[in-house]
């Protein structure tokens, strides 16, 4: 990246209507860049009036160019306000009580938001009114700013900015930027909402000191514990398992990153309704903070301990008779965490298995295993299968993606796909190419809106917490469009992986996809061929990367050129799978805008050959070896063709053999047209 490059970023915001300044080392304002002002050079100026392309010029284009653009928040840039969010937990736990509200989702997903050096979030909002001032919406427990607003009089570093504006040396990168004049505006009521989210995340808040308590504030019902910490309520805080208290009562737990459960109620099928582990009690132990207004018994934008959480849910409230039930189950302060507790919990289990009917359990016996059979198993037979993955391998530019697109084509037909049966069904694309060549191949095909496209969703490589969120989302939309099939294209430039060689970075990257399939949806993977793979060669393991990547997928798919024959229409398709009918080895051929199945590949390379030779054949007796040179083929094979040809009456032989009257052939009449 270079100082041209920052011109241009600057450039750009500028003509969106943002007001910019020259950003030097430590994210500071480059003074050597800046008008005189009050005796001193500063950017007050441009809190006011926004810069003209000249001044960028001078800041941007000589050797000692600022290497960073800042944008002036306030009336200036569009009624600016940006919310400072100074880690990744910072961004995603504020993402967590944003569930909710549905219009606070629907305004941050139209809205320009960027990635810090330090794994945090800038997000732009364009206000109705007058930005306010910036202030300090919470701090971690150690007092630090976790997250603050910057407003009128501050400003913030863009992406565009070169490494070294940041002590670490990183970059800031766009997430996604909207031009302004397509970006939403916030209503100042969705402003106070999502600031006052904020606000509730942190252990300080405005600068007063709050200590996150161990035992929720008593609401209507509720009686405080009125514990030691020697007590039972104590002790179960500190030993206690949300697992097994919440699971327990109808909870679904769904999955754990950063140190941060998120949980959905009962009777909620998607979504996310509370979090444990994102605060901590003032004696330890995680707290359950509450999301969800229908969570009775309880309250939304409360924090419980492990023992308040109990004592509402089996107790009415009651404290006391929480505390004596846990004194009764063995958490005194003597009693050691195993031993009598364990066999308490056994009892409980069994007990409360015996008054609910049936018994919950992790495993299946086989009588209980679920077949399916293939006629609702396939959707393209041998190639594609509900609730498994196939990986789809290929050189760049060989095709897989016109494949691909004609498999979706008969997706939406029910017509047959390489000679196969297909079942119609609904289609989600995460494509890597943009909006114009996806639309101009549609519209060459046919496609339509039984298939949406994921329009390059990252612009730069996701974080796994980025991508964890995008697959739940996924999940949804398939349920909400009633999508079979979902194609990720390509797996290189979406993955959250740093080393496509390190299996266990590849393996964490692609189980979250699991959930994508456990709903039943088949998904396909597209990637790359090692580099030092030749083309033609169908080596299964040749994907690149680590082995993870094949291990991962049910049904592995490799498609190559021919001979790495540039101006072919062929190309070869092998397989492996456990299961029966994968193609392991399909010559096909794009013929008239449809792929066909040419046989497999010694089938059309006999072709390929047969007809190279009946080029170089005429009506004139030609000798095996003048046919060899003509059509470039070895005199072995030469004649074993012509051999063949002429039992097929496609070809006459004259001569007796002999050095004077040596064999020669030639086309039978009226099969000029074979050639």
């Amino acid at each position: 990246m270079s100082s041209d490059t920052v011109y241009r970023a600057a450039t750009h915001l500028l003509h969106d209507g943002y007001s910019v300044i020259p950003i030097g080392r430590d994210k500071r304002p480059s003074g050597r860049h800046l008008p005189e002002h009050g005796g001193r050079r500063s950017w007050t100026p441009y809190r006011s009036e926004r810069a003209l392309e000249t001044e960028l010029r001078d800041w941007y284009g000589y050797e000692h160019a600022a290497p960073g653009v800042g944008i002036v928040c306030g009336r200036v840039s569009r009624d600016l306000l940006v919310l400072d969010l100074e880690s990744e937990k910072a961004w995603t736990s504020m993402m967590f009580l944003a569930e909710d509200d549905r219009e606070i989702m629907q305004l941050l997903s139209e809205t320009s938001v960027s990635i810090t050096p330090s794994g945090g979030r800038h997000v732009y909002l364009h206000m109705q009114s007058a930005p306010p001032a910036g202030k300090v919406l919470a701090r971690d427990l150690e007092g630090d700013v976790w997250i603050e607003t910057r407003g009128e009089g501050h400003y913030v570093v863009a992406p565009g900015s070169l490494a070294e504006v940041h002590s670490s040396m990183r970059l800031y990168q766009w997430l996604r930027y909207l031009d302004p004049e397509h970006a939403c505006v916030w209503p100042d009521a969705a402003v106070t909402r999502l600031l006052s989210m904020c606000e509730r995340l942190g252990a300080t808040v405005n600068g007063a000191h709050q200590t996150v308590q161990s035992v929720p504030t008593p609401a209507p019902g509720l009686r405080p514990a009125g514990q030691v910490q020697d007590g039972p309520g104590a002790i179960y805080n500190q030993r206690g398992s949300w697992r097994d208290l919440l699971v327990s009562h109808g909870w679904t737990e769904l999955g754990t990153h950063g140190g941060i459960t998120r949980w959905r109620r009962p009777g909620k099928s998607d979504g996310i309704s509370a979090t444990t582990g994102h605060c901590r009690g003032d004696v330890g132990g995680d707290l359950l903070y509450v999301f969800s207004s229908n969570a009775a018994p309880f309250e939304p934008g409360r924090t419980y301990s492990i023992f308040g959480a109990r004592a509402a849910l089996m107790h009415g409230g009651d404290h006391s008779a929480c505390a004596r039930e846990l004194r009764d189950l063995g958490y005194v302060a003597d009693a050691p965490a195993c031993g009598v507790l364990v066999e308490k919990a056994k009892q409980n289990a069994a007990e409360n298995a015996q008054e609910s009917g049936e018994k919950k359990r992790r495993y299946k016996f086989s009588s209980e295993l679920r077949r399916v059979e293939d006629d609702k198993k396939w959707i393209v037979h041998g190639i594609l299968s509900a609730g498994q993955t196939t990986i789809l391998s290929a050189h760049p530019k060989a095709g897989k993606t016109t494949l691909l697109a004609h498999m979706i084509r008969a997706l939406g037909t029910g017509e047959q796909f390489l000679d196969r049966a297909t079942r119609p069904c609904k289609v989600l694309v995460m494509s890597e190419e943009d909006e114009p060549t996806i639309a101009d191949r549609i519209a060459d095909l046919g496609i339509g809106d039984y298939c949406a496209w994921y329009v390059r969703p990252f612009p730069v490589r996701p974080t796994k917490i980025q991508w964890q969120e995008w697959v739940a989302a996924v999940i949804q939309d398939c349920q909400e469009v009633g999508a079979e099939v979902v194609i990720i294209d390509t797996m290189s430039r979406n993955l959250p992986i740093s080393d496509e060689n390190d299996a266990t970075d590849v393996d964490n990257a692609l189980q979250p996809l699991w959930e994508l399939n456990r709903a039943g949806v088949a998904i396909v993977l597209v990637h790359h061929i090692r580099k030092s793979v030749a083309a033609g060669d169908d080596t299964i393991t040749s994907s690149r990367g680590s082995i993870a990547f094949n291990g991962f997928a049910e049904i592995i798919l490799n498609l190559s050129k021919i001979n790495n024959d540039a101006d072919s229409t062929q190309r070869h398709l092998s397989g492996d799978s456990r299961a029966s009918h994968v193609p392991k080895d399909l010559v096909i051929d794009l013929v008239d805008g449809r792929y066909v199945v040419a046989g497999d590949l010694r089938q059309a390379e006999a072709a390929r050959d047969r007809a190279k030779l009946l080029a170089a054949l005429t009506a004139e007796p030609t000798s095996a070896r003048d046919c060899a040179i003509k059509s470039e083929l070895p005199q072995a094979r030469t004649e074993r063709l012509l051999h063949d040809l002429m039992v097929a009456g496609r070809v006459r032989q004259s001569g007796d053999g002999s050095r004077g009257s040596i064999y020669r052939y030639q086309l039978v009449e009226g099969d000029a047209s074979c050639r």
